[in-house]
């Protein structure tokens, strides 16, 4: 790809993130109104739609930061990614609290087992998410139970899944406003990131748990320097 190729990838992919965030909201408001009617299990499916699109806000934030460095990565697997329900819940278990076994880990600084803890954390939010979207859609029939999504889905739950959903919307706005302004001039990001991608590189030799946390503080250190 010439760079004139790659600077209109990456516009389109800030421009497509727009786009997911915008239907993420969409689905909040239908599962709130859902919600409101009491129809619970939908609603809930609904959330979790609307953070799997979220993830997927996540997924293009890394992918076009790759771009920027000159490091693309594997297209095909990247999209393939974009509509995997594991890696967009992977990517939103990076803004859960961590496990009690991935804090130990960190505090006495033995990276492999908090990474370890932090991945044991990602498989079982993921495993939590479908399951609980798996039960707000299908009769599940067992030799010896019959489970239906108005007996499994309560107001509780959709609860909890509209917190954590209005949570992670509200992140979000604030990763489409530091893409938007990359957007307006792409040389002058690169300036920027590129120093402390290197930056991050070092993070990695030190610590290796939550490292899309500390990418993420970096990016916003670049767009308040590119304003």
């Amino acid at each position: 790809m010439t760079k004139a190729e790659t600077d209109k990838e990456i516009l389109r992919l800030i421009g497509a993130a727009g786009e997911v965030f915008t239907n993420a909201g969409h689905l909040y408001q239908e599962a709130q109104y859902l919600t409101a009617r009491g129809y619970w299990p939908r609603a809930l499916f609904l959330h979790q739609i609307s953070l799997e699109e979220l993830g997927k806000i996540d997924l293009l934030m890394g992918w076009v930061t790759g771009m920027m460095a000159g490091q693309p990565g594997n297209a095909k697997a990247f999209f393939a990614k974009l509509s995997q329900h594991r890696a967009k819940n992977a990517a939103n278990a990076y803004f859960q609290e961590a496990a009690p076994d991935e804090k130990a880990a960190r505090e006495v600084g033995d990276v492999k087992a908090a990474l370890a803890g932090f991945m044991e954390m990602q498989r079982e939010f993921h495993e939590a998410s479908n399951d609980a979207k798996n039960a707000s859609l299908y009769v599940d029939i067992t030799p010896t139970t019959v489970s239906t999504p108005d007996g499994s889905i309560g107001n509780d739950q959709v609860a909890a899944f509209a917190k954590r959903n209005e949570d992670y919307l509200n992140m979000a706005a604030g990763k489409i406003e530091m893409l938007k302004s990359w957007s307006a001039n792409l040389d002058a990001t690169r300036k920027v990131l590129l120093p402390m991608l290197a930056q991050l590189t070092q993070l990695k030799c030190t610590d290796g748990a939550k490292l899309e946390e500390a990418l993420f503080a970096i990016l916003e250190s670049a767009a308040r320097e590119r304003k």
